[in-house]
């Protein structure tokens, strides 16, 4: 799938464990991703408003786990996570300019909260992973 136009891009994911009451992040690149952006609505009470939808695509990949483990080389997917276009080297923690929300505003337009998560791989014709967030 590399080989295809749409899926030319590096993309990091950033693993989101919460265990103990501590929340912490784990760092991932992955080449060879499709990432783009699906127009659409979002109604709040009478208002409607312009939603953009952030896609990426992961192409099935031996380092999945579909569990978080924390080891290096490898990555799972999952409501929370954070997806960014391209390689991105920022550490998430609790100071002041490395939060969240710092990452997703320094990255704004080409980084997301995963919102959801659907495993593609058992399509014939290009096995992928799924995530999607605004």
């Amino acid at each position: 799938m590399a080989d295809l136009p749409a899926f030319r891009f590096d993309v990091t994911i950033y693993n989101r464990h919460k265990a103990d009451g501590t929340t912490t992040w784990k760092r991932t690149v992955i080449s060879g991703c499709y990432f783009g952006t699906v127009s659409g609505t979002r109604l709040n009470g009478d208002t409607v408003s312009a939603a953009d939808t952030y896609v990426c695509r992961i192409p099935k990949n031996m380092a999945y786990t579909g569990e978080y483990q924390g080891k290096e080389g490898t990555f799972t997917l999952s409501a929370g996570d954070i997806v960014v276009k391209g390689v991105a080297v920022d550490e998430i923690s609790d100071i002041a300019g490395h939060r969240t929300a710092d990452l997703l505003q320094k990255y704004k337009g080409r980084a997301f909260v995963v919102r959801s998560f659907s495993d593609n791989t058992v399509l014939r014709s290009c096995p992928h992973y799924r995530v999607s967030g605004e």
